[in-house]
Formats: structure tokens, C-alpha cells, sequence
């Protein structure tokens, strides 16, 4: 009896570290497919920095094109934004329009825009890019204003006062020029603390 007891006990220790083991397998994997995808999209961004905006494209087009094939429809939306941002810089505006629109048909728009990454704001401030580089200056004002009254990261504060500084420049209005120069700085000083 004592010797079953034994054995027993045995076999279970055996299979409770054979479960923590695999336990810990499982985590160990699961952080090397997270760092792996965590890499995979900062070598896609270090593409963007590095001015490869075509292979940058390809890649969230890509990525957008899986999202929506696997039924994840809000994801590509948001992934979406990327691609605006690349377009704007090479000067594919009608391309740009097109993601534009894309990202806000999103219902997540509508719902909480809280639980965007940086919120509503980065929609109004491309949007305000847009119509700046296609020459809309009102209509980039209205935007770069709407995405101040909408950030709540400092990085969102940064760009819209940025834009609203090269909307008064073009404009030669000093006045709002040195106002939105003041809070620039405020922001930059703030972000950094």
C-alpha cells in the first residue's frame, strides 16, 4: 500500500513538472513569436525612416489585403493609415484619398475613438496634410484645428501645431504664426517630460 502511495505520488510530481515545463515551453514560444512580429513590423517602419516608401507600401498592402481576406476588416482600417502617411510623402495624393476615405468608413470612428491608437487626431491631421498638399488651405486649417482639439498625446499636439504653423506661413498671418511657434515649443518641452 505505502509503496503504491509512493509511486502514485511519483508519477504525479512526473507529470505536474512535465505540465511546467510545457508551460513554460509555451510562454517561451509565445515571446519568440511576439518579438518576431515585433521585429517584422520595426523592419517595415525602418523602411518608412529609410525613404523606401514603394517596399514600405507593398508590405501594408499586403498586410491590409491579409486582414481583409481573414474577415479582419477594422484592422486594415487602422493599418490603413500607414499607407496615407507613405503616399503623402511621395506625392500619390489620389492614392492617398482613397486610404483616406478607407480609414474613416471604420464603425470604430463612430464607437470610441479612444481605443485608436493616439485617437482621432492622426485622421484629422493627415487629412489636413492632404488638403494642404493639394492646396485646400482652409480646409487644411479646419483639419489641423479639429485634430488639436482631439489629441491627447503630445505627439499628436506636435503635428497638428506643425501644420497650423505652415498654414499661417503660406498665409502670412505673424500673429497665429507666432501663437501656434509658442504652443509647438510647449508641446515639444512637454513631451519630453
Amino acid at each position: 500500500m505505502r509503496l503504491f502511495k509512493q509511486s502514485y505520488i511519483c508519477k504525479l510530481l512526473h507529470i505536474i513538472s512535465n505540465c511546467c515545463r510545457a508551460y513554460f515551453v509555451i510562454i517561451f514560444i509565445s515571446k519568440l513569436f511576439r518579438a518576431n512580429r515585433l521585429s517584422r513590423n520595426n523592419i517595415i517602419f525602418n523602411l518608412y525612416k529609410k525613404g523606401e516608401y514603394e517596399e514600405f507600401l507593398r508590405l501594408k498592402k499586403d498586410i491590409i489585403a491579409k486582414y481583409l481576406k481573414w474577415g479582419f476588416e477594422e484592422n486594415a482600417r487602422l493599418t490603413s493609415i500607414d499607407c496615407v502617411k507613405a503616399l503623402l510623402s511621395i506625392k500619390r495624393y489620389d492614392e492617398a484619398k482613397e486610404y483616406l476615405d478607407f480609414y474613416e468608413g471604420g464603425s470604430y470612428i463612430k464607437n470610441n475613438t479612444r481605443n485608436i491608437n493616439g485617437g482621432i487626431a492622426p485622421l484629422y491631421y493627415y487629412k489636413g496634410k492632404y488638403q494642404l498638399e493639394t492646396g485646400c488651405i482652409d480646409s487644411a486649417e479646419y483639419y489641423f484645428k479639429e485634430a488639436t482639439l482631439n489629441a491627447f498625446e503630445y505627439s499628436s499636439l506636435l503635428l497638428a501645431f506643425n501644420g497650423l504653423r505652415k498654414i499661417y506661413r503660406q498665409k502670412r498671418m505673424l500673429d497665429s504664426l507666432d501663437k501656434y511657434s509658442i504652443l509647438y515649443t510647449q508641446a515639444k518641452e512637454k513631451s519630453f517630460n
